[in-house]
């Protein structure tokens, strides 16, 4: 069937696609989510979707630096870009996500290359502090970095599994999302078409098949995992209890700050650890300014500190009232209750599975385990499923774009081999689609699937424990 492709660019940056570059495309490359579910050190991230994208250049549109271009000045990156895909009466996405810089080359054949990647680059260029706040669903946390990310496109998000007791944001955005989805090895991506998803661990776990795809519909053998990559029978998961601790020091500036007349200083204190009960800077207490350096006259009264407080880290603004004398901050500090962590580190390990295959290590070493409880309920569930073998498949699948472009990242499929006795539940982990021909008539798409193992969990009222479910973690 034939492949229609669509390009869609805001150039001009007004939240329009005003342009569809489909006609010059010559060339396309989509990677999106990983090759991996988890190595030693737990859960693997979603890595940095990538397009890569070849366009016909021949009348210099593409050229940044060429004023007769309907397009000038506006081929600059950070634009947004969708890439679509139409098979007779449907529309899929293959990927949306913001554009690079253009590449242009060639004089026989002008060519630009357009590289685009998805919404995983725009979180990692984001910073993302919140307040420790109690009790937080994994699902509430990741919305409301998601939010103070500025996310530019929809988003999908499951509750949470987990209840983090002490929860707070600080630092790169995509990190901390990663984090928070690890510790309940839960399931996050950004779909084809933009939308942040996130997948609770009792959904990710839980939900049936959305399609059973057999050997007929691939063109190879599957490409199966070593027992060793997908092995774990020796499981740590660390919990870090939190407490506040008594109230003290938790910064103080190792220096002496200048703020000279009628001017204010902006200064970003970054915690050795998340505290609670911050408390403003009080004149004389926790700040002290004189009129030189080693001393002088005392003009704390002429100096005033604002705050804005969040979890490690704490703005202030330090003004100087005095309008003739500069004023040197001899002393500056913050005073709050520090929130402690005791590590403690809970073991699984099946015996039998290690003299099998020798021990392979996963450790689970994430801040929002907070419980020892906790921490040993995940590691025994994690070794009742990875202790034993259930391999990941690399499949590749061509002429089949219903197959190939209507199932995204996350997707839970089952995977019926026969002829190799393999009868199984997996999702995609991975996605790769490679132009076979330069007008991308032919696609091959590649599928890294990971291990699923359903279970059914008990429901309070509407189950019976022990007979057609089981308590589930």
């Amino acid at each position: 069937m034939t492949l229609r492709w669509h390009v869609y660019v805001d150039w001009d940056g007004d939240g329009n696609f005003e342009a569809d570059e489909g006609d010059r495309l010559q060339d396309l490359t989509v990677e999106r989510g990983r090759d991996r579910m988890f190595d030693r050190g737990g859960l693997v991230p979603m890595g940095v979707g990538k397009a890569k994208l070849r366009l016909d250049n021949w009348d210099g549109r593409f050229d940044a630096w060429n004023s007769g271009s309907p397009l000038y000045p506006n081929v600059l990156p950070n634009r947004e870009v969708w890439i679509r895909v139409q098979s007779g009466g449907e529309v899929y996405d293959v990927m949306r996500g913001t554009g690079q810089e253009v590449v242009t080359y060639g004089y026989d054949e002008p060519r630009a290359e357009l590289p685009v990647e998805d919404g995983w680059r725009f979180l990692q260029s984001q910073d993302s502090e919140h307040a420790v706040v109690q009790n937080v669903p994994t699902g509430t946390a990741i919305a409301t970095i998601l939010a103070a990310s500025g996310w530019p496109w929809d988003t999908n998000l499951d509750a949470g599994s987990d209840t983090i007791p002490n929860w707070w944001a600080h630092g790169e955005a995509a990190s901390q999302v990663h984090e928070l989805v690890a510790a309940e090895f839960g399931f996050a991506a950004v779909l084809a078409d933009g939308t942040f998803r996130f997948v609770e661990r009792h959904n990710q776990f839980g939900s049936p098949p959305q399609v059973t795809v057999t050997q007929a519909e691939l063109i190879r053998e599957p490409e199966f995992s070593q027992p060793s990559e997908v092995i774990r029978n020796a499981i740590r998961v660390y919990a870090q209890p939190r407490t506040p601790g008594t109230l003290g020091d938790v910064w103080k500036l190792g220096e002496v700050l200048l703020v000279l007349p009628k001017q204010t200083e902006t200064l970003f204190a970054e915690l050795d650890t998340p505290a609670v009960g911050l408390i403003t800077p009080q004149a004389n207490t926790d700040y002290t300014a004189h009129t030189q350096p080693s001393g002088g006259i005392d003009i704390t009264s002429d100096v005033s500190v604002s705050m804005t407080a969040y979890s490690r880290l704490v703005r202030l603004r330090i003004t100087n009232n005095n309008e003739f004398s500069d004023a040197y901050l001899t002393l500056l500090k913050v005073r709050g209750r520090p929130l402690t962590a005791v590590r403690t580190v809970a073991t699984a390990d099946d015996a039998a599975s290690q003299a099998d295959y020798g021990p392979l290590r996963l450790e689970m070493d994430y801040p929002w385990v907070q419980s020892l409880l906790r921490a040993r309920n995940e590691a025994e569930w994690l070794l009742s499923w990875l202790s034993t073998p259930s391999p990941a498949v690399r499949v590749v699948i061509e002429d089949r774009p219903a197959l190939q472009f209507g199932y995204d990242l996350g997707t839970v499929l089952n995977l019926e081999m026969p002829h190799v006795g393999l009868d199984a539940t997996f999702q995609i982990g991975g996605i790769r689609h490679q132009f076979l021909h330069p007008n991308g008539s032919a696609v091959r798409t590649t599928w890294n699937l990971e291990p699923v193992r359903l279970q059914d969990y008990w429901v309070l009222g509407t189950s019976r424990l022990g007979l057609t479910t089981r308590l589930g973690f």
